[in-house]
């Protein structure tokens, strides 16, 4: 009996002992829980409010409002942050506490004192978990504030070169546009406020064509384009995610092209962006096909022309083998990119027009149906009547599925005069798009 009563002291002594130093102090935790919850609560009325200015039209937010949702994105992030801090220490002392008791387990054969020893190790396991779940919304709260962030900025950087740029978008009441640059007139469109950044394209003759290049490029003509707007940059993925409510792209982040689009993606959102800035739908779509109104100034894919003309330098063209330069380190391709990935839009430098990535990056629809060139003078082509394939250009730096300036290509491939084509209804993750305005 003495003996028995002794065993039990000793066992009680050791539990004793055990919990005085593997119990992590219950306020700590609580703490830590309360903290994350504080956080969760107030990251979640902050998307609220993120959600609702995104719903505004463009241009009833102001960079004021975007900028103070990142300053409070920041303030988020910063606390998450100092949540993570707190976490780190508990988990460690729960880790080490754990293994204490696994070692005193070692070689035990009281059974009281065994199952003891194994129910503190399943309380710290419950811990353990409870306190992982609580990092994992914390870590995860991180990855999506960052996002935020960076769509936010973006959308700030965005709206304000419009507003820079607005000036040249605007027509005058006579019904007469005019260029902050040179004051020529050039066109009859309606006053508007365009949603993305444009760049104008005086029209002029220009050769197209090339006699150093591929087979296809090889029957050099003259041709003549009228004067249009280009997009300044590939279409973003934040703007068609704003347009289209959704964002089909394979590599995703605001700035970087919307990519993995078939041509018929492209025409449905030169069509919704029209109709999102009050412009004329010019494309009637009835399932795979495309018409096109040529006639009305809304937005649309840009001729292969039309595309050559502006990548070239329009009227200012200089000359150059690739979109604003002869260097082909200055423009995306294989060796020089986010490998296997695409690049944010105006990286590289821009050409003699201020267009950017006409070399690399995206190849880009046009609207023509791929077709051997005519030797005769053009004035305005549209490319082959019919066909199977859509034309590309532009080269891409991304995924390698094209051979047009991609990861498996030469520098030729980037070339403006570089011409490749695929069936309508393709979606690559390099194969993107950008818009263009007509002015007549």
């Amino acid at each position: 009996m003495e003996h028995s009563i002794g065993r039990m002291f000793v066992i009680a002594l050791v539990l004793g002992l055990l919990s005085m130093h593997t119990a992590y102090p219950a306020d700590v935790l609580l703490s830590f829980e309360d903290k994350v919850s504080t956080s969760t609560t107030e990251y979640k009325a902050l998307v609220d409010r993120y959600n609702l200015v995104m719903q505004k039209d463009m241009y009833a937010v102001g960079t004021s409002e975007l900028q103070e949702l990142v300053v409070s994105f920041a303030k988020v992030k910063q606390t998450f942050e100092e949540n993570l801090s707190i976490a780190v220490p508990i988990f460690e002392a729960m880790r080490s506490n754990r293994d204490k008791v696994s070692d005193q387990l070692k070689g035990v054969t009281n059974v009281l004192l065994k199952d003891r020893l194994e129910a503190m190790i399943k309380d710290i396991d419950v811990q353990i978990v409870a306190l992982n779940t609580g990092v994992a919304v914390v870590e995860s709260s991180l990855a999506e504030v960052d996002d935020y962030i960076g769509t936010l900025t973006v959308f700030s950087e965005t709206l304000r070169m419009i507003m820079d740029q607005e000036p040249i978008f605007e027509v005058i009441k006579s019904g007469v546009q005019e260029t902050v640059a040179d004051s020529t007139k050039v066109g009859t469109l309606k006053a508007v406020k365009f949603s993305i950044p444009l760049t104008y394209v005086e029209g002029g003759t220009f050769q197209m064509g090339s006699t150093t290049g591929d087979s296809d490029e090889s029957a050099v003509h003259m041709v003549t384009v009228g004067s249009f707007y280009m997009g300044t940059y590939e279409v973003t993925q934040d703007i068609y995610q704003q347009v289209m409510g959704s964002n089909p792209s394979k590599w995703k982040r605001a700035r970087l092209p919307v990519e993995t689009v078939n041509w018929y993606d492209a025409v449905a959102f030169c069509n919704a962006l029209s109709r999102w800035d009050g412009l004329e739908e010019v494309y009637t779509i009835n399932r795979t096909t495309v018409s096109c109104d040529w006639s009305k100034k809304g937005y649309r894919l840009p001729t292969e022309a039309e595309w050559e003309y502006a990548a070239r330098g329009g009227n200012v063209s200089k000359g150059y083998k690739y979109a604003g330069s002869d260097n082909w380190g200055d423009v995306w391709h294989a060796r020089n990119g986010d490998f296997w990935k695409t690049n944010e839009v105006g990286l590289k430098i821009a050409n003699e027009l201020g267009l950017y990535d006409m070399s690399g990056n995206v190849c880009e629809w046009c609207w023509d149906w791929y077709g051997d060139y005519l030797v005769s003078n053009q004035t305005n082509p549209k490319g082959a009547s019919k066909g199977s394939r859509r034309v590309i250009r532009g080269g891409s730096g991304s995924a390698g599925f094209l051979r047009v300036g991609d990861f498996n290509g030469e520098s030729t491939d980037s070339r403006v005069a570089n011409r490749y084509k695929y069936g309508p209804a393709v979606k690559n993750p390099d194969i993107g798009f950008r818009v263009l305005v007509p002015v007549v």
